[in-house]
């Protein structure tokens, strides 16, 4: 997975709803490298055909709930399953791990993703503001 580092990152840089804000965005390729490497009890899945990346499922497991930060398919491959199939193995892992409770952010304004979502099963939660400090200057 190592070698998929670049289109993650590229999908985090080009995609606003990956994003925390539009000032940070996504990941930096030396944080997502470091976690792809060590992932420790996450869940990170890359679907792929043949050797190219088309969507990824990003997930913290945090004891006993998981908190996804990306689920993404690059739009060519939309709408065919690959999202849903993401979900479905990385909720299925985590049933396997006993983990009671998954959830993630989306953004209130993408209302196509709050569909998708409410469709395949999930409850929206309540409506947030995501809320930031940087604790150092970056170099």
């Amino acid at each position: 997975m190592v070698d998929d580092i670049e289109p993650l990152w590229k999908w985090g840089e080009e995609n606003w709803e990956l994003w925390s804000d539009s000032k940070h965005k996504w990941y930096t390729k030396k944080s997502l490298t470091k976690w792809v490497k060590d992932p420790q009890k996450d869940i990170l899945l890359v679907a792929k055909i043949d050797t190219k990346p088309i969507g990824m499922c990003m997930t913290y497991v945090l004891r006993d709930w998981a908190y996804c930060t990306g689920l993404f398919v690059d739009k060519e491959y939309r709408s065919i399953g690959i999202g849903k199939t993401l979900l479905t193995e990385t909720m299925k892992r985590l049933r396997k791990r006993r983990i009671d409770l998954f959830s993630f952010m989306v953004d209130a304004r993408n209302a196509k993703s709050l569909r998708y979502y409410k469709k395949l099963g999930f409850a929206r939660g309540f409506d947030s503001i995501c809320m930031y400090k940087t604790l150092r200057k970056s170099s």
